[in-house]
């Protein structure tokens, strides 16, 4: 063999080699990161004897859980939200429970708990009827008024890599009269009780109301978090199956005033129940 054909072999050999170490990594990691098609199929088991009745399409393979998540905000980001929520200057009211924004023709008030409402001088705000008739879906159609609420609500992009989103959950359209139901997201995961309704006239945004959670600085913390698979196991026996398992975030305040995104699972039951467990610390949240 001559010296150029021991190269191309020696070449071949190493080549080899390293897909092999690759695909055994890949495998490797894999299982680090996943459960197998038949581990799955033992939880279940296991968990029907235990008395936690679940739908095994609705358990993913991932065991991997997001990081727990610190929102930081200063004492002034709450008026800069509101020059971008409101048209004109304004002026501002200390109440009870929060803050009010005025003007001569709107109004923004701001609770303590993350919630706050918007009205437009004259807006007849949606009822719970009119909010019953909001379909779900997605559509095209809704697009631009999704886009156009974003824009209001989180005009400031908060810290790379961490994007807000808004993601449509329902909607109503009469007449001139489009009612949208969004919730917020953080890297594609739902902040669980972030429902905001938003009430457009003629294109032009009227009446907004719901929670909103915002943030001059995101963080992550390291925690011990469960993936769903070992969550199931802290459940306690249930008469209803579980039909679908979504992973959100369930913002957590602390007496200090900073607020905590802990990942967690969004439990829906046959029977229409639905708890979150929060996987940092095995308890039932609701």
């Amino acid at each position: 063999m001559n010296s150029s054909k021991l190269k191309w072999f020696l070449i071949a050999i190493f080549l080899a080699a390293n897909i092999f170490f690759f695909i055994q990594y890949h495998n490797y990691s894999k299982l680090l990161n996943s459960y197998t098609e038949r581990e799955l199929d033992t939880a279940v088991e296991n968990l029907n004897k235990r008395g936690v009745k679940i739908d095994r399409s609705a358990i993913t393979q991932a065991k991997t859980v997001p990081p727990v998540l610190k929102l930081e905000y200063a004492d002034n980001s709450i008026e800069s939200l509101a020059k971008q929520v409101m048209n004109g200057s304004f002026a501002s009211y200390m109440l009870p429970s929060g803050i009010s924004y005025t003007n001569d023709s709107e109004t923004l008030i701001f609770f303590d708990s993350h919630s706050f409402e918007y009205t437009v001088t004259g807006t007849i705000a949606p009822d719970e009827n009119v909010i019953e008739l909001l379909r779900d879906g997605d559509s095209e159609q809704m697009k631009p008024y999704v886009k156009a609420l974003h824009s209001r609500l989180f005009n400031q992009p908060i810290t790379a890599p961490y994007k807000t989103t808004l993601k449509l959950v329902s909607f109503y359209i009469a007449d001139e009269r489009v009612i949208i139901r969004v919730k917020q997201e953080i890297n594609g995961i739902t902040i669980d009780r972030s429902e905001i309704i938003a009430l457009f006239e003629r294109s032009e945004l009227k009446y907004i109301k719901g929670n909103v959670f915002i943030s001059d600085e995101v963080s992550e913390l390291e925690a011990d978090s469960l993936d769903i698979v070992n969550l199931l196991f802290k459940i306690e026996k249930s008469d209803s199956e579980i039909v679908k398992i979504d992973k959100v975030y369930h913002p957590v305040t602390t007496d200090n005033g900073s607020l905590y995104l802990t990942p967690s699972y969004m439990l829906t039951y046959e029977n229409g129940n639905v708890h979150v467990w929060d996987a940092t610390s095995s308890t039932q949240r609701y």
